[in-house]
């Protein structure tokens, strides 16, 4: 008896996980994306060729790109986190501008952290505009980059990534079928 209860709680997690319809990326990390933001998840070859990442988009013109990563179970907590994240980045040239920064839960429970970004490597001529975001349970941690692309202004990509991270919660991500994982193939 002490089994059923924890196995029929997860299994109603699963069903209204399943019942959002949530956007589960590899690494388990679940969003259900507002109404308000068009999001695609796609393999961007600039980005990553072999990773999808988010797109964001306003009919055919792309807003920004959304990159996630699954942290090391003993990564630093935000605020060092970031600290390091712009150590890092000036250390190999590039010019980094910190503003906004804030904190936020998500309806789940989990906790998240914001900074804007403004980097610009001496390779390039214009700025990149980026909000990193740490979310995490207290066990499992992501780190996500919105990285700008078109003209949003900054104020709305830090609303909407906000907004969007607000969702976060753990998902079971959904395997690839492939005619070697098919189910009563011989």
């Amino acid at each position: 008896m002490r089994i059923v209860r924890p196995l029929i709680t997860a299994l109603l997690c699963l069903c209204a996980c399943g019942a959002s319809r949530a956007l589960v990326l590899p690494d388990g990390l679940a969003l259900d994306p507002p109404a308000s933001i068009d999001l695609t998840q796609q393999i961007v070859p600039s980005v990553n060729q072999q990773k999808q990442v988010l797109a964001v988009w306003d009919g055919d013109t792309l807003r920004y790109l959304i990159a996630v990563e699954k942290l090391p179970h003993d990564a630093a907590p935000p605020q060092a986190y970031f600290y390091q994240l712009v150590g890092d980045l000036r250390a190999a040239g590039t010019v980094v501008e910190t503003g906004r920064r804030g904190e936020y839960q998500s309806a789940s429970g989990w906790r998240g952290n914001y900074l804007l970004l403004k980097s610009q490597p001496s390779s390039q001529q214009q700025a990149d505009v980026t909000v990193a975001h740490y979310v995490t349970d207290g066990k499992v941690s992501f780190v996500a980059y919105a990285r700008l692309v078109a003209g949003t202004p900054v104020d709305q990509l830090i609303d909407e990534t906000v907004s969007l991270f607000r969702t976060a919660h753990l998902g079971i991500p959904e395997l690839p079928v492939t005619p070697s994982s098919s189910v009563g193939q011989p």
